[in-house]
């Protein structure tokens, strides 16, 4: 097997230039091979050179189908499109010789070729009748081909079932690779099957989450976790933001489904586990359970009401890096002295180089550090997540705000303001204290 470039060349591809050529020599040298045989067998000269000239005809039928294969696959590869069908190139392959035939017929063997159509056609009839079902496939590929509903190498689907990546078209079938092995599909059947390409128009494709969540969360904090959840996860290449509804209401809770777009459709399994990863991490860090049945019984302090939420604020706090090592009765009394507040899109929750600004314990909605400006003159930002507190320097000792952090949406949040401080220095000298030197201790 010879290889060139993406083609192979086989023992018969050889063969046939071998033959070729020599034929080409014996036509140029008039008689190299015939008069030979001639003599040797006792034959007709005439007979013997309208077999070579057919042959040779034949040969070079075969030897330009393959040239126009070899050019075609090569001039593919290096556009970077799929390459043709098999059902392509034997449609040329059977034009060609069909032509080359009609050609010996007529020019070197000076037969009527009118006769031989008639009757030809006659015996065409019978056995199209006879293998109609082997016709219509054939057919309904040339029509597949023609119209190009997919092509070699796309992710499709057929009436919702039987995902595959398209492998091979021939006559009568055509071959996905699936994740359980090869499909393989009439054609028949697909001319009447409704046929999902993910590739079309173009890469990107839309994933669609569901999932339920207790009537005790409000919907708005959901639709806010659930989008920063998916916006702030670098892994995920979105085309299309995130949009989240509340499509129903269940015994067990609300039914939600996210959807958002993607910019390559063979990422949508690893791009919804990135999104489902991203959400239950953050529903994990507010101390939001997504819901179950409620056949069980359960403890009064198992459900929040919402006129009981800002209770989890000890909760959130236990967990921040910067209150978790006060004591449960230290958090209490920390937690009275933050308010609940809903801060507006664009709002800047501190600035930096300012002093005794508030600090903010983020519950929900997307907020940004915007930390620098680079060469380009590109501000460079990162996400603050869900549970994370923003402006420390409230609480140390004469400094300034180093960054500035700002509401890219709607953001609930618990606040410290800067009265709340002085409060609780003046009614709990010992506990601000500590907080103020674990706050500088894992700065």
């Amino acid at each position: 097997m010879l290889q060139i470039g993406p083609f192979k060349i086989s023992k018969l591809d050889v063969s046939v230039f071998c033959i070729t050529l020599i034929l080409g020599i014996s036509m140029f040298y008039d008689g190299f091979i015939v008069r030979p045989l001639v003599i040797a067998l006792g034959s007709n000269g005439s007979v013997l050179e309208k077999t070579e000239s057919s042959a040779l005809v034949l040969c070079l039928i075969y030897l330009s189908k393959l040239a126009i294969t070899i050019k075609l696959t090569h001039a593919r590869e290096v556009q970077g499109k799929p390459p043709l069908p098999k059902l392509f190139y034997d449609i040329l392959t059977f034009v060609g010789f069909f032509l080359g035939l009609i050609l010996i017929f007529v020019f070197i063997l000076e037969k009527d070729i009118t006769a031989i159509l008639a009757t030809g056609g006659f015996g065409i009839m019978l056995v199209g009748i006879a293998l109609r079902d082997l016709m219509l496939a054939a057919f309904t590929g040339i029509i597949l081909n023609s119209e190009k509903p997919f092509q070699i190498g796309d992710l499709i689907s057929i009436n919702g079932n039987n995902l595959g990546t398209v492998k091979n078209m021939s006559w009568r079938t055509t071959t996905l690779d699936s994740p359980t092995g090869l499909i393989i599909i009439p054609n028949l059947q697909l001319a009447n099957s409704v046929i999902t390409n993910y590739a079309k128009p173009d890469k990107n494709t839309r994933c669609t989450l569901a999932f339920l969540v207790d009537y005790d969360v409000p919907i708005q904090m959901v639709e806010r976790i659930v989008n920063g959840a998916i916006l702030t996860n670098q892994n995920i290449k979105l085309s299309e933001s995130p949009t989240v509804f509340a499509k129903q209401m269940d015994k067990d809770g609300v039914i939600y489904d996210v959807r958002f777009g993607i910019s390559y459709y063979r990422d949508v399994a690893y791009s919804e586990n990135e999104a489902i990863r991203s959400i239950l991490s953050q529903f994990i860090a507010l101390g939001i359970r997504v819901s179950y049945p409620k056949q069980e019984s359960l403890s009064a302090d198992s459900r929040i009401t919402p006129n009981e939420w800002h209770v989890e604020l000890v909760k959130l706090l236990s967990k921040n890096l910067h209150f978790s090592k006060l004591s449960a009765d230290d958090l209490q009394v920390v937690a009275t002295h933050f308010q609940s507040v809903e801060i507006p899109t664009g709002t800047e929750l501190t600035t930096a180089g300012v002093a005794n600004q508030n600090l903010y314990l983020v519950c929900s909605g997307l907020v940004q550090q915007m930390t620098h400006v680079d060469a380009n003159g590109i501000v460079q930002a990162k996400w603050v997540k869900p549970g994370e507190v923003v402006g420390l320097s409230a609480i140390r000792v004469q400094e300034l705000e180093p960054v500035t952090f700002k509401a890219c949406s709607g953001v609930s949040a618990y606040a410290l303001s800067s009265p709340g401080w002085e409060a609780l220095q003046a009614a709990h000298p010992s506990v601000a204290w500590r907080l103020q030197t674990i706050s500088t201790t894992q700065a």
